[in-house]
C-alpha cells in the first residue's frame, strides 16, 4: 500500500511554515518536531525507537492536534507490529476500534491481518483478510493478499474459499503465483481433480521451489488415473532419485502399475523393493504378492503371503484360499490342496470361485481316496446337487462315474453317465465298460432280458475297447442262451468269434462249447457233434469237468444218430476224466452195449455204476435196465432182485410201475400166473 503518512506529514509541515510567521507558540514546534523526529526513525526501520516518540506524541500532547495524535497511534501500533511485540496485535486491534472511520483504520486492517498471518495465526488472520479492502492495495499487494488470504483458508480446511483466492493469482506473474498453483493444484489432488492438479503440477516442475515435490504428486495422480504405462516410465527414475522415506511408495505405485500390466516378472522387483521397505503390508499387498508369485510359477514363494492373510470370511478371503490351494496343488501337496479348496468352495463371495473349489476338492478326494470311495462320491454329488447347471457339470460326472466303477456299483455309475449331454471319447469308454458290467450284474441276478439291453448299450460306443466288445458279444449270446434263444445267440456267438480280440479272451473256447449247445438243444446233432469237437481240440489235455461234459454229448450226438460204438467210445472218454456226471456216462455206455446186444457188458457197466455211485440220480434207471438185462440172458432170479428192488427204493419212481410189469412178466414166462395175478 501507498503509505499516506507521508503526503499528511509534508502537508502538515507546509501549514505549520505559513502558521509560524503569524505566530509560533513553543508547544507547536515541539510537536512538529517530535512527529517527524518518530516519522524518520519509523522510515529508517528504527521501530523501537519511533514507537518511543509515537507514544511521547499521544501521551504528552492528548488534546492538541487530534489527527496528528491519531497518526502518532497508528505507527505506535504499527511499530509494535514491526518489533513482533506481544502487545502489537492488542495495539493495533484497539486502533482500529477506536478510529472505524479512518482511512488508516484500513491500512491498520491490511497490516494486522499480515502481522497475525506473519505469526501463523491464520485463523484469525483470516478474518482480518475478508475485511481488508482488495481494490485500494497495489498490484503486488493485491496478489499477496490473494496468497495469504487463500492459505489461511486453506489451513482452516475451506478448500472452496481458498481455491477462489488462489485462482485469482495462479496465472498472473507475481511472486506468489508459483506457490498460490501449487496450492490450488493440492487441492485439486485432495479432491479429486486429478487432471486439474495434473496440469497445474505439471507446470511446476521446472519451478526450483516445487520441482523437489510436484513429481511425486504427479505420480501419484498417474497411478490413481490408472495411467499404468505412464507410471512405469517415470517411477524408476524418480525412485533413484527419492529420499529413503519415499523409496516404499513409489515402489508400490511402480511395481502394481507393472503388476496391472501384467508383467509379473518387472513387478517383482519393485513390489520386493515395497514389502522390504514397509513396516507392516495389508491383506490386499499380501495377496498381491502371493498371486504376482503364482503368476510367475514360483509357487513356493507365494504360499507364506497367501497363508498370511489369516482365516477372515470375505471375497479377498475366498480368493486367497483359492489360490492357496492352487499353490498347494502345484508343489505337490495335494492334502492341503484338498481342505484348502474345500475352505474356498465353502464361501459364497463369489460362485465362479465356490464352484471351481468345489470340483477341485472333489477331484482330490476322488485321487487321494482309498476304496470304497464314499468321500468322493458324496464330493462329486455334492457338486452336481449345487451347480446343476455348471458347464463343468459333464466334468463332475464323469468322475462320480470313475468314482463309482472302483467302488463296482455299476447302477449308479450307468445313470450318472446318462446325465451327462456331451459324450468324448473318454466318456464313451466308460460308457461302454459301465453299462458292459452293470449287464454282467443283471445277468448274475437272472435279469437277462434286463441284461440284454445293457449288452445293446454297450456294444453301440463301437469298438472303442475290441476286447471289452468282444466281452459284450459273449455275454450277450449267454443272455439270449439262457432265455432260449438259441437261433439268436448262435449269430451274436459267430459275431464274437470273429471279432477283434476275441481269441485272447478267456471266452473264447467257452464260445465254441456254448455254440455245440446251441445246436444241441436245437436238436442239430450233427452241428453240435461238429462244435464239441471244435472245443476239446481247443483244450486237447485239459480234464476240466467242460471237457468231460463235451464227451457226453458228443456220446449223445453219435449215440441219437445209432453209431453206439462211437457213442460209447466217447462216454468211456468222459468216464476216465472222472469230473463230470461219471454215473451218466456209465448209464449211457451200459445202455448202447445193450443196443448192440452186448447184455453181459451191459450189466458189468450197471452193476459198476451202482456200486460205485451209490447216490447217483441213474440207480433207478440202472436197476430197471440191469434187470431187464437179466430177463435177456435168462437170470429171471436176479431180475426180479433188481425189480424189486425199485419197487423197495424208488416208490415215487417212473420205473415203479414198469418195473411191477416186468415182474410180472418173469413170473408169467415162469408159469407162475398166480404170482403174477396177485401183482
Amino acid at each position: 500500500m501507498i503509505r499516506v503518512w507521508v503526503f499528511f506529514l509534508l502537508l502538515l509541515q507546509l501549514m505549520m511554515s505559513n502558521f509560524s510567521f503569524a505566530q509560533r507558540p513553543y508547544s507547536l514546534l515541539t510537536i512538529e518536531e517530535a512527529y517527524k523526529n518518530a516519522s524518520e526513525l519509523f522510515e529508517k526501520e528504527k521501530f523501537g525507537a519511533a514507537q518511543k516518540e509515537f507514544q511521547l506524541i499521544v501521551d504528552q500532547f492528548s488534546d492538541m492536534n487530534s489527527d496528528l495524535k491519531t497518526r502518532a497511534e497508528y505507527y505506535h501500533a504499527l511499530c509494535g507490529i514491526y518489533l513482533f511485540n506481544k502487545d502489537a496485535e492488542y495495539h493495533l486491534d484497539r486502533f482500529v476500534g477506536m478510529h472505524p472511520e479512518s482511512m488508516l483504520s484500513r491500512d491498520a486492517v491490511w497490516e494486522m491481518a499480515l502481522f497475525l498471518y506473519q505469526t501463523k495465526k491464520y485463523r484469525k488472520a483470516g478474518g482480518y483478510f475478508e475485511r481488508v479492502d482488495h481494490n485500494m492495495l497495489a498490484k503486488e499487494e493485491q496478489a499477496e493478499y490473494y496468497f495469504k488470504k487463500g492459505y489461511c483458508s486453506f489451513v482452516k480446511n475451506d478448500y472452496e474459499e481458498a481455491t477462489l483466492a488462489f485462482y485469482e493469482i495462479k496465472d498472473i506473474q507475481s511472486d506468489y503465483s508459483g506457490p498460490a498453483l501449487y496450492y490450488y493444484s493440492y487441492i485439486a489432488y485432495k479432491q479429486e481433480n486429478f487432471e486439474t492438479a495434473l496440469l497445474g503440477f505439471r507446470r511446476l516442475e521446472d519451478d526450483v521451489n516445487f520441482s523437489g515435490i510436484v513429481p511425486y504428486y504427479i505420480l501419484q495422480i498417474l497411478y490413481s488415473q490408472k495411467k499404468y504405462e505412464e507410471v512405469v516410465k517415470i517411477g524408476p527414475g524418480l525412485l533413484k532419485n527419492s529420499i529413503p522415506g519415499r523409496s516404499g511408495e513409489i515402489s508400490k505405485f511402480v511395481g502394481d502399475s507393472y503388476y496391472q500390466l501384467t508383467n509379473y516378472s518387472k513387478a517383482q522387483t519393485y513390489l520386493e523393493l515395497y514389502v522390504e521397505k514397509s513396516k507392516l503390508i495389508s491383506r490386499e499387498d499380501k495377496f498381491q504378492m502371493g498371486f504376482m508369485y503364482h503368476q510367475l510359477k514360483k509357487y513356493s514363494n507365494a504360499i507364506p503371503f497367501l497363508e498370511g492373510l489369516g482365516g477372515k470370511k470375505d471375497l479377498l478371503g475366498q480368493n486367497s484360499y483359492y489360490l492357496l490351494a492352487d499353490c498347494f496343488l502345484r508343489t505337490g501337496n495335494k492334502q492341503k490342496a484338498a481342505i484348502t479348496f474345500f475352505t474356498a468352495s465353502g464361501m459364497d463371495f463369489d460362485s465362479d470361485i465356490s464352484e471351481d473349489a468345489l470340483l477341485n476338492y472333489a477331484k482330490l478326494t476322488y485321487e487321494l481316496a482309498f476304496s470304497p470311495f464314499n468321500e468322493a462320491i458324496r464330493a462329486f454329488r455334492k457338486f452336481i446337487e449345487i451347480y446343476p447347471y455348471s458347464q463343468q457339470i459333464d466334468e463332475a460326472y464323469h468322475y462320480l462315474v470313475l468314482a463309482y466303477l472302483n467302488t463296482r456299483n455299476y447302477k449308479f455309475a450307468y445313470e450318472s453317465l446318462n446325465k451327462i449331454q456331451e459324450k468324448n471319447s473318454e466318456i464313451k469308454k466308460a460308457y461302454q465298460r459301465v453299462a458292459f458290467y452293470r449287464g454282467l450284474e443283471l445277468y448274475k441276478d437272472l435279469k437277462f432280458e434286463e441284461s440284454l439291453d445293457m449288452f445293446d448299450v454297450s456294444l453301440a460306443q463301437g469298438n472303442i475297447d475290441t476286447r471289452l466288445t468282444a466281452r459284450c458279444l459273449y455275454w450277450k449270446a449267454e443272455a439270449l442262451y439262457r432265455n432260449k434263444e438259441f437261433r439268436e445267440a448262435l449269430t451274436i456267438y459267430e459275431e464274437f468269434l470273429i471279432s477283434p480280440g476275441a481269441y485272447s479272451q478267456n471266452e473264447f473256447n467257452l464260445a465254441h462249447y456254448n455254440t455245440a449247445y446251441c445246436f444241441f438243444n436245437l436238436k442239430d446233432y450233427a452241428n453240435a457233434s461238429r462244435w464239441y469237437r471244435k472245443y476239446v481240440t481247443l483244450i486237447e489235455g485239459s480234464k476240466s469237468r467242460l471237457m468231460a461234459d463235451s464227451y457226453n454229448r458228443l456220446g449223445d450226438c453219435a449215440f441219437i444218430s445209432t453209431d453206439y460204438s462211437l457213442a460209447m467210445s466217447f462216454y468211456q472218454k468222459s468216464i476216465d476224466l472222472k469230473s463230470s456226471d461219471p454215473d451218466y456216462a456209465l448209464f449211457q455206455k451200459s445202455f448202447s452195449h445193450g443196443l448192440k446186444k452186448n447184455y453181459f457188458d451191459k450189466i458189468d457197466g450197471l452193476t459198476k455204476l451202482l456200486n460205485d455211485f451209490p447216490k447217483s440220480n441213474y440207480r433207478d434207471d440202472a436197476l430197471f435196465e440191469r434187470g431187464r438185462s437179466y430177463v435177456q440172458v435168462n437170470k429171471s432170479g436176479r431180475a426180479l432182485e433188481d425189480f424189486f428192488n425199485i419197487l423197495e427204493s424208488f416208490k415215487n419212481s417212473s420205473y415203479y410201475s414198469k418195473a411191477l410189469l416186468n415182474i410180472g412178466l418173469v413170473y408169467y414166462n415162469q408159469g407162475s400166473n398166480a404170482k403174477a395175478i396177485d401183482l
